[in-house]
């Protein structure tokens, strides 16, 4: 080893010491003002102290964080952790916010009463703007490919805030997970969907089964993806509808078999983590 290399360095130069791991973690942040939402309101603070237990386990992750709130974070090993410091209007889809909005609005009454009131994906353009921009920020983290490694793996950042479901799982845990195709990007899936269904079916699912907390990809294909649903969500706007990023994952299989596979497992969201984690 060189002076001055750090260990990871070494590390990183020689794959053969890494084990079988060999993957960038990719995680975001921003505040969209769930603080004042009727339902499924939490401070930015609660995402805050998520994120930051997933950052305390070191493990080679770029952190996209909303610059707002980017400097209340503790990053206590850098050549581990790539903070980002981001904005809302950094994101390649936000040039399309209008239109997204005026979707929602447009389509806000055909969703059932309960849905119309509680249901993010119908009270908040910004919702829809970032749950669908998790392969974007994958793509960003590919092209700069810090770590070196072939594999990129999305996790979202209020994972270790749910401690009733995945906390418990994720407490213990080292960053190994399963071996996946390189030429595909796996997503987890509870609920089996009519190979029929159109995307306006899709669009009208309240809960369609797809876990988008944790997704694993090959370099290439995740790249590929992530091209791929930019091309979907603007046939969405010319349409006049949207969804978040469960509907669109599932579009986006229906129509790529061979890039993107759905891996069914039990109805429980905690099998959806189990089955992506090596203990």
């Amino acid at each position: 080893m060189t002076r001055g290399a750090t260990v990871f360095e070494f590390l990183r130069r020689n794959k053969k010491y890494c084990g079988s791991n060999d993957v960038t973690f990719v995680t975001g942040l921003f505040d969209i003002g769930r603080k004042s939402w009727g339902k499924y309101t939490r401070p930015i603070s609660h995402y805050l102290d998520s994120l930051q237990s997933l950052i305390d386990k070191e493990l080679p992750m770029y952190v996209f964080c909303d610059a707002r709130h980017s400097n209340r974070l503790k990053i206590r090993n850098p050549s581990q952790t790539r903070l980002e410091p981001i904005g809302l209007e950094d994101l390649s889809l936000f040039r399309e916010i209008s239109r997204i909005e005026s979707a929602i609005e447009r389509n806000k009454e055909a969703w059932p009463r309960r849905a119309r009131k509680n249901n993010p994906e119908v009270v908040s353009g910004q919702y829809i703007l970032v749950t669908n921009s998790k392969l974007d920020l994958v793509d960003r983290a590919c092209k700069d490919d810090h770590f070196g490694t072939s594999r990129f793996c999305w996790i979202d950042a209020g994972i270790m805030g749910a401690k009733r479901i995945w906390t418990p799982i994720l407490r213990p845990w080292t960053g190994q997970i399963i071996d996946t195709d390189p030429n595909k990007v796996l997503w987890t899936q509870r609920v089996p969907i009519p190979e029929s269904a159109s995307k306006h079916e899709i669009h009208e699912m309240l809960n369609n089964g797809i876990w988008g907390g944790m997704f694993i990809g090959g370099k290439k294909a995740s790249m590929q993806a992530a091209v791929l649903v930019r091309e979907l969500l603007e046939e969405y706007l010319d349409e006049g509808i949207i969804d978040d990023d469960e509907g669109t994952t599932i579009a986006l299989s229906m129509r790529h078999p061979d890039l993107v596979h759905l891996q069914m497992v039990s109805k429980s969201w905690e099998d959806c983590l189990r089955s992506l984690l090596k203990s």
